[in-house]
């Protein structure tokens, strides 16, 4: 006896926001002030709601030479190891006015999966749920080596040195926040597709339980979150804010029992 079942969902999220009252009127959320907070977003006429705004980002300062061709910026003065900003609009100063969108933490795709499969006195069930066209930036606790008093991390390691100007990281500072200005440097793409449940169960035959007045007896064992697949180096795609607690695998058995 072989029998399964397969269903699915797939959903397009597009929104835009019509009127905030004023033409000019903007919304900044998402966890601090633009200059100098985690990952801000702003909510503005005509656009989706709650966007990343940032600056767009162009590498590492390697050389004292570059700062002295590099446009002024308001953020700070560069220092060799530093972030590099783009000047967008030509004024030869990075500012406020150089920001642009870097994408959204709400998905424009959300899919889910349902599979069940029996054969003979064997069952299977998993539940695979994701998510894909989204952006996000690891929490300012792990994207920011010594952020809000914490530690560093591995990606930490390969930090900006003279003897390192390849490096995926900029320079270690404890207090200069230029280089956590919200920027492209710390977008990632924030897809990811998670296995929510997978269920494997057995019931013993008819004839071993019959007798003693049990019509079913399934034993189960359970798994929760057991894997994710994504390409962000996060926490967690879906952790927007330092206030999360990482999803936990569960492992669950039990006994279904029919009389």
């Amino acid at each position: 006896y072989f029998n399964y079942a397969v269903s699915g969902n797939v959903s397009q999220n597009r929104n835009r926001v019509v009127d905030l009252g004023l033409p000019t009127a903007y919304i900044y959320g998402g966890g601090g002030h633009p200059n100098t907070g985690p990952s801000p977003c702003k909510t503005v006429n005509g656009q989706p709601i709650s966007q990343f705004w940032g600056l767009k980002t162009d590498g590492m300062i390697t050389s004292q030479e570059e700062i002295d061709n590099s446009p002024r910026q308001q953020f700070g003065n560069y220092t060799v190891g530093d972030i590099k900003y783009r000047d967008l609009n030509g004024d030869k100063v990075v500012d406020s006015k150089d920001r642009q969108v870097l994408g959204s933490y709400f998905p424009k795709i959300n899919f889910g999966l349902n599979l069940s499969v029996q054969y003979k006195d064997f069952d299977l069930s998993a539940l695979l749920q994701g998510a894909a066209d989204v952006k996000s930036a690891p929490v300012a606790e792990i994207r920011y080596a010594f952020y809000n008093g914490g530690k560093v991390t591995e990606q930490h390691l390969d930090r900006w040195t003279p003897e390192n100007p390849n490096a995926t990281y900029p320079r270690l500072s404890m207090s200069d926040s230029k280089n956590r200005v919200t920027s492209s440097f710390w977008m990632q793409d924030a897809s990811y597709a998670k296995l929510r449940n997978l269920q494997v169960g057995y019931s013993l035959p008819k004839q071993l339980i019959s007798k003693y007045g049990i019509s079913r007896l399934r034993v189960y064992c359970s798994i929760d979150n057991l894997f994710m697949i994504s390409g962000f180096d996060g926490v967690d795609p879906e952790a927007i804010s330092g206030n999360y607690y990482p999803l936990t695998r569960n492992y669950s058995f039990g006994l279904n029992v029919t009389f």
